[in-house]
Formats: structure tokens, C-alpha cells, sequence
């Protein structure tokens, strides 16, 4: 009896099942909601360089034998080349695996637009990045011709004059703030170890020692000892990444990432005082941003409207090749935060703040941001030839904007209204990157 009526049991749920899944096809399948990517602008930090400081002034700094370095102060190195075109490669990689009509081959330089900073460092990225795609099809990236371009140098340019005392009172309580944590003196501390190699006589060369005081002119920055315990800990890690050998690497105290992470603290502690500041990081990032915005949505836009060349109209994907300070600025005027496994940097060589703009089937459209950088482990083994630097990914949600079908995608009316509001509107709108 009881296996009959399993029987019949088992019999009355086949026969539902095949009438609901005849209804389901009468219907017809239900329409999958597709995101496309239509277009992609990279705002990305050159590679790995020299210290930019001359062996001078880095002599002033120490009295300890600073290494040496194949390229000149502040220009790419040979491993730093190499490490942007494997940057470029997994960013190809990446987007070609979804969807995105990524340009290859030589005829396809023209789907790809590359705009850099006029310095050797960001120039030499540039070509990096476009070797990357396109291996040697002999395109160089577009830069500005003669000068600094206001587009990375807003500030220094005049093309967004901040208040000098409101800036300095804005970053005077972010210092007062940050140098009272017990945090910041122990790794001042450690710095003083390294960098100060008599320590106890008085007359030991060790910049450390000077007062940390703000400077609000051409430049938004500190001078005495946090800058210097910045640009020193940030040289250690270019030496890490370049694949010196560990007894250069901080004159041997630094053999491990632990170790150079311990020393990038106050770099980035630097960073967030004088760069992520709300104040100074819009007035930095406002022609960056125009242009991004500008240029994402180009295909939305009138040519009368906003001038968009049709480079930048025509091309699938848009990099911009600046600074670290560039980086930070964006991430600060729109509330970016990141953690990056494996990096100490918070902006570190190569990494790239992508502005992604998606398209569903309906029409609809938003904008999402991502990341890309290497692990700092990774860019020393492809220095040393024992490996590849793929670039990992991590999308970065904007505050407030996270109302798309994914955390991390909001709508384009919503990114622009943040955009617009966060925007300095007494900078002028400069035309040197369209040139």
C-alpha cells in the first residue's frame, strides 16, 4: 500500500512539474537584465622610478651611502616599464573577459586613447601601457607640449587657487591630530633607526630632527621631518619594487614587505594630511574630474556642450597617466577609502582608479569604480624575472552611491550630481589636455 501511494504521489508531482514548465515556455523565458560595458576611463600613477630627489639633497637627508640608480632622479626605470605593461596587460585581460570590445592589434590604437603628464615618468608609462595592448605598433600617448599641465597640476598651475589659511587650518588639525597618536611616534621611531645611522651624536646628518611645519603656495605640502620620513619610506618601497638587492633596500633593514610596510605608515600618513583632505583634494581634483566626467559621458553629450574631441568620443577606453598626488586627490574629494592587500602604498606605481559605464538592455546606464594595482611581493618577483606582476582588481563604492543592480554601480545622474556637488566651481576650465 505505502509504495502505491509513493507511486502515485511521485507520478502527481511530474505531472505538475511538466504542466508549470509549459506554462514557463507559453510565456516565454524571462528577460536576463544584461549589464554591457560601453566605456572606461583610467586615472592611473605612473610606475616605478628613482627617488626624485637629486643624490644632493638626499646626501642632506643622511649621512648613510644612498644605493644607486641606473635611471635619473624621478625617471621611469627599466622595471618599472616592465611592470605598467604587465599592469596594462591584465587591465586588456581583464575587460576583454567582460565584454568590453578591448582594441587589439595595431588598427585598434584608435579604440584606445592615452593621455600622460609631460614628465619622462609618465610619459615612459604611457608607452608602457600602449605596448601592453598593442605590443610594438610604434603609438605614443598624447601629452601636453610645453610646461606643467594644468590638468595634474590644478594647483600648482592656478588652475584652482585654494584659501591659503583655510587649507593650512584645515590641514594644521589633521596633523595636531595625527602626530599626537602614539602610532605616529613609534614609526617616526623606527624611520630614526634606519635612517640616522649615529643616532647619538649630535652631529649625525639625519633630517628628521627638523620641525614638520605646513607650506601652502605652488605646492600644498609639509616640510621637516614628516616629509621627509614620506618621501624616504616611498623610496624604500621603489627600491623593494625595482629588485635591489635586499642589503640596499634600506641599507638591509628592510628584507620583507612586513618590514618596507612598517616604513610606508608615514607616507601615507602624509598623503591624508596634505593630499586626501577634503578642502585641498577638490581644489586638485576638479579639472581631473571634469575630465573624467566629460569624457565618460561623452557619447551622451553635444560637441558644442563640452568640446569632447573625437578621440575621446571614439575611444572605448581613456587612460590618464599622472601622479600619486592625482590619485589621492580624486579619492579624496569623492570620499574613496581602499585597502590593498600586499601594498603598503596607498596609491602606489601603477595603480589605476577606473570609472567603468555600464548599459543594461532597457537602456538604462551607471557608473561603477574599481581599482587595479600589483602586490608589492609581486612587482619585486617580476623585477627579479621570477614571475608575472598580474594586477588584482577590487571595486571601490562611492558614498551615496550604490544604487545600481550592484553595491558598487550607481546611476549616471546620480554620479554626476555627486561629481558636480563635490566640484570647486571657481577653478577654470583648462583646454591643455585636449591638445
Amino acid at each position: 500500500m505505502t509504495g502505491w501511494l509513493f507511486r502515485m504521489f511521485t507520478a502527481w508531482i511530474a505531472v505538475a512539474a511538466g504542466g508549470l514548465a509549459c506554462a514557463h515556455m507559453a510565456r516565454g523565458p524571462a528577460r536576463r537584465d544584461v549589464l554591457h560595458l560601453r566605456k572606461v576611463v583610467i586615472l592611473m600613477r605612473h610606475g616605478v622610478r628613482a627617488p626624485t630627489q637629486s643624490p644632493q639633497k638626499l646626501s642632506r637627508w643622511s649621512d648613510r651611502k644612498w644605493p644607486s640608480w641606473s635611471a635619473p632622479p624621478g625617471d621611469l626605470t627599466r622595471n618599472g616599464f616592465r611592470l605598467a605593461e604587465m599592469m596594462a596587460v591584465g587591465i586588456r585581460q581583464y575587460y576583454g573577459s567582460r565584454g568590453l570590445a578591448v582594441p587589439v592589434g595595431c588598427a585598434g590604437h584608435r579604440d584606445l586613447y592615452v593621455y600622460a603628464d609631460n614628465m619622462q615618468r609618465t610619459i615612459a608609462t604611457g608607452q608602457a601601457v600602449l605596448k601592453g595592448f598593442f605590443g610594438d605598433c610604434h603609438v605614443v600617448p598624447s601629452h601636453f607640449a610645453i610646461g606643467k599641465d594644468p590638468l595634474f597640476h590644478a594647483i600648482k598651475m592656478n588652475a584652482c587657487r585654494v584659501d591659503k589659511g583655510k587649507a593650512r587650518r584645515k590641514m594644521m588639525r589633521d596633523l595636531q591630530r595625527m602626530t599626537d597618536m602614539r602610532s605616529f611616534q613609534t614609526h617616526m621611531e623606527d624611520m630614526r633607526r634606519i635612517l640616522c645611522s649615529s643616532e647619538d651624536t649630535k652631529q649625525a646628518i639625519c633630517a628628521l630632527r627638523r620641525p614638520t611645519r605646513i607650506v601652502v603656495g605652488e605646492h600644498v605640502a609639509l616640510h621637516g621631518g614628516l616629509h621627509v620620513a614620506s618621501a624616504v619610506g616611498e623610496a624604500f618601497l621603489m627600491e623593494y619594487a625595482d629588485g635591489k638587492p635586499l642589503k640596499d633596500v634600506g641599507w638591509g633593514h628592510l628584507r620583507s614587505v612586513h618590514a618596507v610596510n612598517r616604513m610606508l605608515y608615514l607616507h601615507n600618513v602624509y598623503s591624508a594630511i596634505t593630499r586626501q583632505e577634503s578642502y585641498v583634494a577638490a581644489h586638485g581634483a576638479t579639472p581631473l574630474m571634469r575630465a573624467i566626467n566629460n569624457v565618460l559621458m561623452s557619447g551622451q553629450l553635444t560637441e558644442g556642450r563640452h568640446a569632447i574631441p573625437q578621440a575621446y568620443r571614439r575611444a572605448k577606453m581613456v587612460f590618464l597617466i599622472g601622479h600619486d598626488v592625482n590619485i589621492a586627490h580624486v579619492a579624496g574629494m569623492l570620499r574613496l577609502n581602499w585597502a590593498l592587500t600586499g601594498q603598503p602604498d596607498r596609491t602606489p606605481p601603477d595603480i589605476g582608479l577606473a570609472f567603468d559605464l555600464y548599459r543594461n538592455n532597457s537602456g538604462r546606464e551607471w557608473v561603477g569604480v574599481r581599482i587595479f594595482y600589483q602586490t608589492l611581493a609581486s612587482m619585486r618577483a617580476a623585477s627579479l624575472h621570477k614571475g608575472d606582476a598580474n594586477p588584482l582588481s577590487e571595486p571601490v563604492v562611492i558614498k551615496g552611491c550604490d544604487s545600481g543592480p550592484r553595491r558598487d554601480l550607481c546611476t549616471v545622474k546620480r554620479f554626476e550630481r555627486i561629481v558636480s556637488r563635490r566640484l570647486v566651481s571657481s577653478c577654470s576650465m583648462q583646454r591643455s589636455w585636449l591638445e
